[in-house]
């Protein structure tokens, strides 16, 4: 309902519902977490919010200064990202390629097992390795959408958002 509709003609249905924690995009994002795997400690320290004296609050944080939640950091960059229609353009263009990249036969070694050393061949069916849907969306997903959010994913990226929260990836 509320994605065929004007969002002004559902909030005030909306309100207050029990039922809508689910439209929350803390429960959403925790929800993803825990089916990807995630330990709920893990997702608990996502929603840890750093306090001046705990040894992940960093002073003068440039990166996250309102020293959001990691749950909440990302929703906001999120928003930033994709509220400006030229950005959300270059996002998916990048996403897009990185997935169009990524999901090549020769580069499926993180989410395949081997069957006589390749994907599959027309010519001979019986050469086949198994794809695990898990490893191969948790893997294309995850590398698609930090290339597409941080534009050049490297160490250094990855590096300032481990130092975001006590939550590692």
């Amino acid at each position: 309902m509320y994605g065929l509709s004007r969002p002004e003609d559902v909030t005030g249905i909306l309100d207050g519902a029990p039922w809508t924690h689910g439209m929350d995009f803390e429960h959403f994002i925790s929800e993803v977490m825990q089916k990807f795997g995630m330990s709920p400690e893990a997702v608990d320290e996502a929603r840890y919010l750093p306090k001046p004296g705990d040894d992940c609050y960093i002073e003068n944080n440039v990166t996250n200064p309102r020293h959001l939640t990691l749950i909440h950091f990302v929703e906001d960059l999120y928003k930033r990202q994709f509220l400006d229609p030229s950005n959300l353009d270059s996002l998916s263009k990048v996403f897009s390629g990185c997935l169009q990249e990524t999901l090549q036969s020769e580069k499926l070694d993180f989410c395949t097992r081997d069957y006589n050393g390749c994907l599959y061949s027309i010519g001979a069916p019986g050469l086949r390795r198994e794809v695990s849907l898990y490893s191969l969306v948790a893997g294309t997903m995850v590398d698609a959408t930090l290339r597409s959010l941080l534009w050049k994913y490297d160490g250094h990226n990855a590096a300032i958002l481990r130092g975001i929260s006590p939550y590692r990836f």
